[in-house]
């Protein structure tokens, strides 16, 4: 697994640049697959050996659209749900979706593999450091009271994991 790959955009191309890295190296592992393109540029790629195994991207889940979903959507779509128990659907998605494969050996054992990039820094689409503390902020219990409050007063905003 490869987290971090080069980036896949109209100027690169992820696969060529691993497989042509993998060719000069003398890797076994010499065929490359990725998952959902990022505008992060930190792609996520797996190479192989095709002469041991195959491997395609195999996205399991719902699609969503902009507007979201219950349940679990695919990886590159956006989960509904209250995070901070205000009553109100948060969305969340992935500034990194996790690359989800369907593997064969070459002996025919069948298996599912995920590759993720998780971080916990600062969220993902804040427009500044002001925006990043609302983002970051949980709901608290105040010593003495019933309410529940934020620190920093903010009603809630989508999330990004």
């Amino acid at each position: 697994m490869v987290v971090e790959a080069p980036d896949a955009g109209s100027k690169h191309n992820a696969l060529k640049t691993l497989e042509n890295f993998a060719a000069h190296a003398g890797l076994r592992a010499r065929k490359a697959v990725m998952g959902f393109a990022n505008d992060t540029q930190q792609e996520i790629a797996l190479l192989y050996d095709p002469d041991v195994m195959t491997a395609s991207h195999d996205p399991r889940g719902l699609q969503t659209g902009a507007k979201g979903a219950s349940g679990a959507p695919r990886f590159d779509g956006v989960l509904n749900i209250d995070l901070d128990i205000d009553a109100t659907e948060d969305r969340v998605v992935f500034s990194k979706p996790p690359l989800e494969l369907a593997v064969e050996t070459s002996r025919g054992f069948a298996f599912r593999m995920i590759g993720a990039h998780l971080k916990s820094k600062a969220p993902h689409g804040a427009r500044d450091d002001a925006h990043a503390m609302h983002m970051r902020c949980s709901w608290r219990l105040p010593t003495g009271t019933n309410s529940w409050r934020r620190p920093c007063g903010c009603a809630g905003v989508s999330r990004n994991i």
